[in-house]
């Protein structure tokens, strides 16, 4: 995909791979780069390589789970494309699995309606192996059944 001029938001890109993919954005030539991330995670200091390839990157410190205002944010902004990275780890889910499930899913399901509703014309999601468990053969392809083993993993799986 071409994303020379695309108006692109990147949901959890303050963290470790997050700004990493927003590094390799900031240099695809795009109208608009946004950042949303709650910092859970991610810091701002991640993105110090992305300011200096891309100047105008504007970062937004909020919790994407509120659907009501990603939504009229992807709307306000002309959003096309969007990167979802958010989540809270494993070992978090251990801890509180309610909110750990309910950050996979939440965010996942209100950028799949404005998908729907042609609110944004591409949505790349990105996952984790722990959604299928223990592999039960190697190497696990996506056909792999999905045996989640953890609070996290289901999020993922779901």
């Amino acid at each position: 995909m071409n994303l020379a001029n695309k108006r692109i938001l990147v949901i959890g890109g303050a963290g470790f791979i997050g700004s990493h993919l927003v590094d390799s954005l900031a240099e695809k030539s795009p109208s608009a780069l946004y950042i949303v991330d709650n910092l859970f995670l991610g810091s701002r200091k991640n993105l110090v390589q992305a300011r200096k390839k891309y100047p105008s990157l504007r970062f937004y410190k909020k919790d994407a789970t509120n659907s009501k205002w990603l939504r009229g944010f992807i709307r306000q902004e002309k959003i096309s494309v969007v990167f979802n990275l958010a989540t809270k780890a494993l070992g978090y889910s251990f801890d509180d699995p309610e909110d750990a499930f309910h950050v996979n899913t939440k965010i996942a399901s209100c950028l799949l309606e404005s998908l729907r509703l042609k609110e944004i014309n591409y949505l790349i999601h990105f996952s984790s192996s722990e959604a299928y468990g223990t592999a039960a053969k190697v190497p696990m392809s996506e056909d792999h059944p999905l045996l989640p083993h953890t609070p996290y993993a289901a999020g993922k799986a779901a």
